[in-house]
């Protein structure tokens, strides 16, 4: 069913109904959801005759339009690029993993609207509403940051020899505010 709705572009339509991120000018985002799938489907799946042409017209869109996309959208892409190989460059894989790092907040987490923010700086996200009251990180954006870095080979701070930053932060960001009930 997937590849029946595949767009000539390698892409598919998409939700438009302004929930950022997820619908709100997110077909790339769409895209690399797509990627994650196939990729998580195995080599046998996505070098298959038969899903190669689609695969390799996904690969095309996503990376032709990675560079333009807000870092939210680059870090699922960096995050599917680990279940198949050739969507994100590895001086582009680079490139999400310091700017992941680089908007991680003093708190250990990371926010939705520093992942909304759009190459050229402009254009992030909103923030509508916190919990509790006057945090800064958001559990979606520092979970998310946290998968991206670790499929991409990034360890945890002590591991790397570095100061107390990064992946071991961001978990330590995630323990620290889930709640009794799991969320």
């Amino acid at each position: 069913h997937l590849w029946g709705q595949q767009q000539e572009n390698g892409a598919w339509l998409w939700l438009e109904f302004g929930l950022s991120p997820w619908e709100a000018d997110a077909a790339f985002y769409g895209a690399s959801l797509a990627a994650l799938a196939v990729g998580m489907a195995g080599k046998d799946y996505f070098e298959h005759a038969d899903v190669q042409p689609k695969v390799a017209a996904l690969k095309k869109y996503l990376i032709t339009q990675f560079p333009s996309q807000r870092l939210h959208h680059r870090a699922v892409a960096l995050w599917a690029s680990s279940k198949l190989p050739g969507i994100v460059s590895e001086k582009d894989g680079r490139h999400v993993i310091d700017e992941l790092l680089n908007a991680q907040e003093a708190d250990g987490g990371w926010s939705l609207p520093k992942l909304g923010k759009k190459t050229t700086g402009k254009a992030a996200w909103a923030s509508h509403g916190a919990f509790p009251e006057g945090v800064v990180s958001d559990g979606y954006a520092t979970g998310l940051a946290v998968l991206s870095l670790k499929s991409a080979g990034v360890l945890p701070s002590p591991l790397r020899g570095k100061g107390d930053d990064g992946i071991g932060k961001g978990v330590r960001w995630l323990v620290a505010h889930q709640q009794k009930d799991g969320t």
